[in-house]
Parts: C-alpha cells; structure tokens; sequence
C-alpha cells in the first residue's frame, strides 16, 4: 500500500511539472483543478488530479471514479473525429467542468478541467474550448510519456469490464474505419 502511494506522488509530480508551466493560463481560464485519465481496452484506467493550489500535490486523492455506464457513455460520444468536448455540470460545487476525450489507437485519454466560480456557465467553457484545446496540444506528448511508463501500470484500477472495454474500443474503431472508407 505504501508502495503504490509514493507511487501515486511520483506520478503527481510529473503530472505537475507538465503542467506548472501553463498554470498562469488555467488562472486565467479559472481552473481549480486538472485531471489527467487514461482508459485502457481491458476496462482498467490511470488518473491524477492535480489542485489549483499547485505546491500541494499531497492534498486530495485519486480522481473519482464515477459511475462506469456514464464514462462508457462519454466515451462512446467520441464517434469518428476520435475527439470529442463535454460540459459536466457539477452538481456539488454548482460549477461546471469541462471534459476533452482524445482516442488513440489503444487509449481514450480525458483531460478534466473543474473550475472555481459559480459564475462561469457551460456556454462560456465552450467558448473558451480552443485554449483549452490549444493547452492540451502542448502537454499530450509529455503526459502520454509519463502515463506509458510501466512503473505506472500498477496504479491502474478495474472501471468496467472487459467485455465492455472491447465492445466500445471496437464501436470506436468502426467509426474511425467508416471515416477512412468515406475520405
């Protein structure tokens, strides 16, 4: 157990550094916290949430895991563009997310972004997608990097079943060969 928590701060540690040379923009998009998860084909996934408050990786724990038909869902919604944008509306903290779902060959990564203001609607998360796109553009390589390491791979946590994991890559795959057929 003791392993697998300094482990889990490694791994927060290199999720911040990524991160740290951007946070004057996530200020400035009024970011409170950044989840990085990667969802893998046998229905496992890894993830980190850094907070707003930078220095103080040891606060908060893994991210929440949810309710497993809902990320399938999500994820499903990725279709043929192998992206796909969503606005969650929080209901305990009354301020919305918003949630990037990127596909690639094996791995569906989601980027979280949860803000700190009640003020801020959806609509104008939305407007701000392209910071948050162009934000993601810059860390993907280096948080692809570090999730791919293997000491990682013992952080991974069950989120659905196999079975379900292979359908949806599949569902996904389809979308992505139908795209290629129709170019």
């Amino acid at each position: 157990m003791l392993n697998k928590l300094l482990l889990n701060l490694k791994l927060k540690k290199e999720f911040l550094h990524i991160l740290y040379p951007h946070s004057n923009k996530l200020e400035m998009l009024n970011v409170e916290c950044t989840g990085y998860r990667e969802f893998y084909a046998d229905g496992s996934s890894l993830s980190i949430e850094i907070n707003k408050k930078w220095y103080q990786t040891l606060q908060n724990g893994l991210f929440k895991t949810g309710d497993p038909m809902r990320c399938v869902q999500a994820l499903a919604e990725i279709g043929d563009q192998n992206f796909h944008i969503a606005v969650n509306e929080n209901i305990t903290s009354q301020s919305p997310d918003i949630l990037v779902y990127i596909k690639t060959k094996n791995i569906i990564s989601q980027y979280s972004f949860s803000t700190i203001s009640t003020t801020i609607s959806a609509s104008s998360l939305i407007h701000n997608r392209q910071d948050f796109v162009d934000l993601i553009s810059s860390c993907q390589d280096g948080v692809s990097k570090v999730f791919a390491q293997f000491k990682y791979s013992s952080l991974r946590r069950p989120l659905f079943s196999d079975g379900v994991a292979k359908k949806l890559f599949c569902l996904l795959d389809m979308f992505h060969k139908k795209q290629d057929f129709i170019a």
